[in-house]
């Protein structure tokens, strides 16, 4: 156990609002495993399994701009879940929500990405409120999250696609404006308690995204992320192997009494000024995409 049970600042944790967010974690993780348990206890429920991982594996949906569901973001649930957190966004005085244009598109990096990345979910509930100018938006997600059950209907619900560069682009070409984590499952892995780790040096994808298709770059830091969770040292070599090997990420964490469930400790997301670089015609060079991104 961490020397520190309880991160500075962090809030009272009621019985009731823990028992509430250990529920969705179990659901979640307890649905997909009964799910597949249930379908697999009878031969004639194993057609059922087959035939969704069928359809999830050949869906088209993630990669092709999505099924946001607003109505979702917008439900009891994720508002009670979203209310953990005493939540604040602080705005550079440079980016202006009132004077966005529909016709302007902007890529959003975020940072960091945290053990769960629990940012994205408040951002999306918080988008329309903040931008309401912004036109729509969209969330590239690792391609692995779609092809869980349940996690993957959450993800598109909430704005979330396939993280691919051609689904990206197609998206940014819909006229959508995108959200991106640039550390990924290396900023995950990376993730230390009460420090602030980014991972960006050779990210440099995101930068090229935004000027190929002319896109405003606005760098986003949430501050708190590492305060969520007390990682798990244990087997880390070899999850960070599987990482590596097959971009899949295996987070072990514990939060107060030990739980599986976040502190509850104040986030700060904060949007900086908008990044400016020369027009490149969709076409940037190489050597103008390592200024930008410096």
């Amino acid at each position: 156990m961490h020397k520190k049970s309880f991160p500075a600042g962090s809030r009272p944790v009621s019985p009731i609002s823990a028992c509430l967010l250990l529920s969705v974690t179990v659901m979640i993780v307890g649905g997909v495993i009964g799910m597949f348990v249930w379908c697999c206890s009878s031969l004639a429920r194993v057609p059922l399994l087959l035939g969704y991982y069928g359809y999830i594996w050949y869906s088209d949906t993630p990669r092709n701009c999505g099924s946001a569901y607003d109505g979702f973001s917008k439900s009891w649930l994720v508002e009670k879940l979203s209310g953990w957190f005493p939540f604040k966004i602080t705005i550079s005085e440079k980016l202006k929500p009132d004077s966005m244009k529909k016709s302007d598109q902007y890529l959003f990096a975020c940072h960091p990405h945290g053990i769960n990345g629990e940012f994205r979910l408040f951002m999306d509930v918080k988008m329309r409120e903040t931008f309401p100018n912004l036109a729509s938006w969209r969330c590239l997600a690792a391609s692995v999250v779609f092809y869980v059950p349940l996690l993957r209907e959450i993800s598109l619900y909430t704005h979330c696609i396939d993280a691919g560069k051609a689904s990206a682009t197609k998206a940014m070409k819909a006229g959508h404006s995108i959200i991106v984590v640039p550390g990924g499952e290396q900023e995950q892995m990376l993730t230390r308690f009460q420090e602030e780790i980014v991972y960006l040096r050779k990210r440099k994808g995101f930068v090229r995204l935004a000027m190929e298709n002319n896109a405003k770059i606005v760098p986003v830091y949430t501050f708190g992320m590492s305060d969520l969770y007390i990682p798990s040292g244990f087997l880390y070599d070899f999850r960070f192997w599987l990482m590596k090997r097959f971009r899949f990420v295996i987070c072990l964490y514990s939060g107060p009494f030990g739980l599986p469930i976040p502190f509850r400790v104040p986030l700060n997301m904060v949007f900086g000024e908008p990044i400016s670089y020369p027009a490149t015609d969709g076409k940037p060079s190489k050597e103008l995409v390592d200024k930008v991104h410096e």
